[in-house]
């Protein structure tokens, strides 16, 4: 979680890459608003040099009338690759985390090469783009239900992706580019497998009942059509080679991402157990047994099964408020919830105001509980808290949250280290269960580490080969 809350609206734009290109943006160089927004550049262990030199293998194969511009691996745990008009390829180590090879990364690489080729960004310019953007802001921020009411949530996403004839394409083109820059061209189709996966375990962790794939920031900006996983294999098949034909680059790969950040860094805040701790800002706060936390750019969110929903962000308070008001006033009107009854009141230090409101989404009632905090600089930190109508506040463990938020000091942080992916060659005796122990997490270990090394339910570990675990 960086706050950067003045950059939503650059932010909302850039993280759909080429999609959203509108003709003002397309003469400007967005190369470094995306680079700030996604938390600066990548370039532990040469990575980010790494990842020009698949460029440079890939690019002679591809049509392109101008050259790749910027090569650019993001510091930023979302799943996402994306490219621009002018020629940027953009990459998150998220993304570059989860590869399991180098051929795995070209062929995400050679995919968004080739949106550049045929231009499909620029086939996309002018598409409901304004009401596209306010969409995507909510999406980008981590927005949960309730968050999207003061986004316009009638915004049409669909419109602001490629569309499926642009992604068939693209993968189309990405087998060939791997074939001919001598890739295994079965790579594409085994990463989308760990996409995949990777979704699935995030639905499982967040108890979301969307579509995996929805969720995927990958496949927001590039649909998942239906079959489109299988259809990259057939691909692949249709060039003439079977699996195993063309040796993948692995020991090399796993190399040069070990030790590369996985999760959060320090300066976005990290996530232990029901607790958030942002040394950086220096801040810290928990929520209620139930709940799955989920970083983001710009707040950090908490799912319940029952549809219950906590989020945690930094807003601007026009004029310096007295936060009562605030609530009753700016926030009500942000979020379309008229809230009352609001208390003033100190926690732990820190100036504070909650009120509350009902509202309806979907047809279902919905309690709002809003807590708000002096952050000084005119700015307050604000939990946003929603659930279905009828159960006690305080049983909710709501107030619980709230009473929760305090500072936190240096010192305290001495037991918290970014998590990291270390590679790591199997030995005769290994197995899944043995490996998932060194995962840090304290559950679904097994099901991260499969995920992770895309490895399909009943595969298990070969000695000699590579692994990736988490470790602190």
């Amino acid at each position: 979680m960086t706050f950067h809350i003045t950059k939503i609206v650059a932010a909302a734009v850039l993280s759909l890459g080429a999609a959203l290109a509108t003709p003002a943006l397309a003469q400007q160089d967005q190369h470094q608003q995306i680079v700030e927004y996604y938390g600066g550049e990548y370039t532990a262990n040469g990575i980010d040099q790494y990842v020009r030199s698949i460029v440079g293998r890939l690019e002679p194969h591809a049509r392109l009338d101008r050259p790749i511009r910027h090569v650019t691996v993001l510091n930023s745990p979302i799943i996402n690759a994306f490219a621009t008009p002018q020629g940027g390829v953009y990459v998150t180590r998220g993304i570059v985390a989860l590869a399991n090879s180098e051929d795995e990364l070209a062929g995400v690489i050679g995919h968004e090469i080739a949106h550049v080729a045929e231009r499909h960004g620029e086939s996309r310019q002018g598409l409901g783009l304004g009401a596209a953007i306010v969409g995507v802001i909510a999406q980008a921020a981590g927005v949960g239900e309730l968050g999207m009411l003061g986004y316009n949530v009638g915004a049409n996403l669909g419109l602001s992706s490629y569309g499926r004839n642009q992604e068939a394409e693209s993968d189309r083109l990405g087998v060939s580019y791997l074939v001919r820059a001598g890739y295994d061209p079965f790579a594409l189709h085994d990463f989308f497998y760990s996409m995949q996966a990777e979704a699935e375990l995030q639905q499982t962790l967040t108890g979301q009942g969307q579509s995996p794939l929805a969720a995927m920031e990958f496949f927001s900006t590039h649909p998942n059509t239906e079959g489109r996983i299988e259809a990259t294999y057939d691909r692949a098949a249709r060039r003439g080679r079977q699996e195993g034909d063309v040796p993948r680059t692995i020991e090399a790969y796993m190399n040069r991402i070990d030790g590369i950040l996985y999760g959060d860094g320090d300066e976005q805040g990290f996530i232990r157990g029901q607790a958030f701790y942002h040394p950086d800002l220096g801040f810290e706060f928990t929520v209620p047994n139930g709940y799955t936390l989920q970083n983001s750019a710009s707040a950090v969110n908490a799912s319940h099964q029952d549809g219950s929903h906590i989020r945690f962000d930094l807003a601007q308070n026009p004029n310096n408020k007295n936060l009562a008001n605030y609530l009753v006033n700016d926030f009500a009107s942000e979020f379309g919830v008229p809230m009352s009854n609001p208390q003033s009141f100190t926690v732990n230090g820190f100036a504070a105001a909650n009120a509350r409101g009902v509202t309806t989404i979907n047809d279902r009632q919905v309690d709002v509980f809003a807590v708000v905090y002096d952050a000084g600089n005119g700015q307050v930190y604000r939990f946003v808290m929603n659930g279905p109508s009828g159960q006690n506040f305080d049983r909710r463990g709501w107030f619980d949250t709230q009473d929760s938020f305090r500072r936190f000091y240096g010192d305290d942080s001495k037991n918290l280290h970014a998590y990291s992916v270390q590679a790591y060659r199997a030995q005769r005796g290994d197995t899944v269960e043995r490996l998932s122990q060194r995962m840090a997490f304290d559950d679904y270990r097994v099901e991260r580490f499969r995920a992770l090394n895309g490895l399909r339910r009943r595969d298990e570990i070969s000695a000699g080969d590579w692994y990736k675990v988490v470790e602190d």
